[in-house]
C-alpha cells in the first residue's frame, strides 16, 4: 500500500516518486484467501470509475484483503460486505429499507430483486426475487448502511452466510453486467 506522485508527459502518466505507507508482505499464501483477494482486486480495477468515491472504495478493499488474511472473518460473510457494499459506494446501492411496493419494512420473509435492486414482501415478489429470511435482511441492511468502523462487527450463523454469499455475488454481477475470472476461479478452488 503506497502512496505515489505522477507527472503527467503528453497523454500519458509517469511514476516521479512512490513511498511506503503499509507493507503487507506477511499476507497468507493461503490460495482461497488469495484467489479471493484477486476477486476484490480485478472487481474494483474493472467497474471503478474516476468519478466514484475512490477513498471509500480503497479503504473497503485494504480492510478486506487484510481480514481475509488469517481467515479473520467468516470468508463468505468477508465476500458478501465486499460485494454489497462495494456495490453501494460504487453507485449501486440497494434499497433495502422496505418492501419496494408497499413499504413493508419488518416481514419474517421478504425477497431480494437482484436485477432492480430493492427489497419485496411475499405479496410484491417478482421472477428476480430470491427470499431472504430475517437475519439476511438484517446483514444486507447493515452493510448497506452501517457506518464504516461498525461495518465489519456482526456475525451470522455460517449457513446463513453462504447464502447471503450467493446472493450478493448474483446482485454484484447483475448490477456491473460484468464476468469475474478471479470470481470463477474462486468458486472453483472452494467446491
Amino acid at each position: 500500500y503506497s502512496s505515489f506522485i505522477l507527472e503527467e508527459v503528453k497523454d500519458t502518466y509517469r511514476v516521479r516518486d512512490a513511498s511506503l505507507i503499509k507493507c503487507y508482505y506477511s499476507l497468507d499464501c493461503d490460495i482461497e484467501a488469495v484467489s479471493l483477494q484477486q476477486y476484490f482486486c480485478e472487481v474494483v480495477w474493472s467497474v471503478t470509475t474516476d468519478s466514484d468515491n475512490c477513498e471509500d472504495i480503497l479503504r473497503l478493499l485494504v480492510k478486506c484483503i487484510v481480514l481475509s488474511n488469517g481467515k479473520r472473518m467468516d470468508t463468505d460473510l468477508l465476500k458478501s460486505v465486499f460485494e454489497l457494499r462495494y456495490a453501494a459506494i460504487a453507485g449501486f446501492m440497494p434499497d433495502l429499507v422496505g418492501c419496494a411496493v408497499c413499504g413493508k419494512f419488518d416481514e419474517n420473509l421478504m425477497y431480494f430483486d437482484t436485477v432492480n435492486g430493492v427489497l419485496l414482501c411475499d405479496d410484491s415478489k417478482t421472477d428476480n426475487a430470491v427470499l431472504l429470511n430475517a437475519t439476511l435482511v438484517t446483514a444486507m441492511r447493515h452493510i448497506t448502511y452501517s457506518p464504516f468502523d461498525k461495518l465489519f462487527g456482526f456475525s451470522i450463523p455460517q449457513q446463513q452466510s453462504k447464502r447471503l454469499s450467493r446472493i450478493t455475488e448474483r446482485y454484484l454481477l447483475e448490477q456491473t453486467e460484468q464476468r469475474f475470472r478471479t470470481l470463477e476461479f474462486f468458486n472453483s478452488i472452494r467446491c
